[in-house]
């Protein structure tokens, strides 16, 4: 009996996001192959659960934004970016910068863009 590779669960692709590194295609794949689901579908599960996790603080907004700009480069490279995936990278991306308004613009921007995305 030979071992075979494990299969890449949500918890290892967050976890390779989070540390910027990011998954390889080849793990999405295998992950929505895991899951019976589409590739753009396991791009939202991913973009979502990490967009969940900063919600509940189990990832500050500079661990869960990092994963996130590490998913978005493997969107971008396959040109598969789902509706849900685009609005909770938007979310992150308006709380990376001064929007000149005198407001947190994680709590300003970031907050309310994911509890839009996601149901509040």
């Amino acid at each position: 009996m030979c071992d075979a590779e494990p299969v890449a669960t949500l918890e290892s692709i967050v976890r390779d996001s989070v540390a910027g590194e990011g998954p390889s295609l080849n793990t999405l794949v295998e992950y929505a192959h895991a899951q019976a689901v589409a590739l753009p579908e396991a791009f939202d599960k991913v973009v979502a659960e990490i967009g969940q996790r900063h919600r509940t603080g189990a990832l500050t907004f500079g661990d869960a934004d990092q994963a996130i700009n590490a998913l978005w480069v493997l969107m971008t490279r396959t040109s598969i970016i789902p509706d849900l995936a685009f609005l909770i990278f938007d979310a992150f991306d308006q709380g990376e910068y001064d929007h000149h308004d005198g407001l947190d613009p994680v709590q300003a921007y970031t907050v309310p863009g994911l509890n839009s995305a996601l149901g509040d």
